[in-house]
């Protein structure tokens, strides 16, 4: 969870913080080039972290749940060079705990310096479409957890988000990770619901109609007109505050 708290103007190293666990056993080499690799299912709770073709940046938007537009600062390489990591808990750790444990990997092994900031950025903004209040028919009450979820498909060239019981500030922190732009939730609405949008994806906006390589159901729509249409939400662009995490500081691996 993010704290309310914000360092303006303060580098704040990571020993400075209070301790936090550590790998027993750590290993980082760095790549010449890029290679075959199986994705690591970060989820699970495990003692092992194995990556592959791992970007400095890579490591630290993982070690601080951030997004790409949160994280700003520090030298080029940190977003080209690549490595692979090989770390070993004592025991097994869930997720939340293997985050803290690559924040000591870093601060140990690449040097990191980070600080907490505020910069303003352009933002989309969520509120509520409807004067009455009301939410969008795409905005449902929970499914009881026994009931099977109906297997859903993203149309061509769109993409599907669901919720399956959540808030619309999540909708929009899960906005924010796959757009990687800034969604604020300015609604009010707290409530948790079944939440599901479909709308053009950005990349074949342009090939509605079948015009592209990748044609695209003519009956999809952009994203702010999904979010009115469907989940009864405004989408407006401003200017805001948004929390960052700066790279003060980071240095080329210390060899194993």
């Amino acid at each position: 969870m993010r704290t309310a708290l914000v360092f303006v103007g303060l580098a704040v190293t990571l020993s400075a913080q209070a301790p936090r666990p550590a790998f027993e056993v750590a290993s980082v080499k760095k790549q010449a080039q890029r290679i075959a690799s199986i994705p690591t299912r970060l989820s699970t709770p495990s003692a092992a972290l194995h990556w592959t073709n791992a970007t400095l940046v890579s490591m630290l938007l993982f070690a601080y749940n951030v997004s790409n537009f949160e994280l700003i600062g520090g030298p080029d390489w940190i977003r080209t060079d690549l490595f692979e990591i090989n770390a070993r808990a004592a025991t097994e750790v869930s997720q939340d705990e293997k985050r803290l444990m690559v924040q000591s990997l870093l601060e140990d092994r690449f040097k990191v310096v980070v600080r907490k900031d505020r910069q303003e950025m352009r933002i989309s903004e969520l509120t509520l479409a409807r004067s009455d209040g009301r939410l969008g028919p795409n905005v449902t009450a929970c499914l009881d957890p026994n009931t099977p979820e109906p297997r859903r498909v993203a149309p061509r060239g769109g993409q599907l988000w669901v919720v399956y019981c959540g808030t619309i500030a999540e909708l929009a922190r899960n906005a924010s990770m796959i757009l990687r732009a800034p969604f604020v939730d300015r609604t009010g609405v707290t409530a948790k619901w079944r939440i599901e949008i479909t709308f053009i994806d950005p990349r074949f906006a342009t090939s509605v109609g079948g015009g592209g390589q990748t044609p695209v159901d003519p009956n999809l729509t952009d994203i702010g007109t999904a979010m009115r249409e469907q989940l009864g939400l405004k989408m407006e662009s401003v200017r805001g505050p948004v929390d960052v995490l700066v790279v003060e500081s980071a240095q080329q691996p210390t060899p194993d």
